[in-house]
């Protein structure tokens, strides 16, 4: 359990929020991908009191509404880039398209 606990916490530290779009992605019920979401969201206390360092056991009921807020946050991150990131990225190639067109055209 201790080894599953600490891969979760580097995974936490190293992945990004595309990460359980990835997973949910792959997950097939919708019953099963909101399982996988609230436990994500809501772990367990072994591994909140390992993650967060939480010296006294007790408080680490106020550690749920962090999470909740940096799954929010993630959440919005997320939305942000999946809509305006391929944005940029059309108005970087209409951008280069035009310039390698004018740049054609002129003699």
């Amino acid at each position: 359990m201790d080894t599953i606990i600490k891969e979760k916490i580097e995974e936490t530290k190293t992945e990004k929020a595309t990460r359980h779009l990835d997973v949910t992605k792959r997950i097939e019920e919708i019953r099963n991908k909101l399982y996988y979401l609230i436990g994500d969201i809501f772990p367990p206390k072994d591994f909140l009191i390992q993650c967060y360092s939480i010296k006294n056991t007790k408080l680490f009921y106020f550690y749920y509404p962090l999470r909740l807020w940096w799954a929010f946050y993630t959440g919005i991150d997320l939305l942000r880039q999946l809509l305006f990131y391929p944005l940029k990225k059309l108005a970087f190639w209409l951008k280069r398209k035009v310039v390698v067109g004018s740049s054609l055209s002129d003699p």
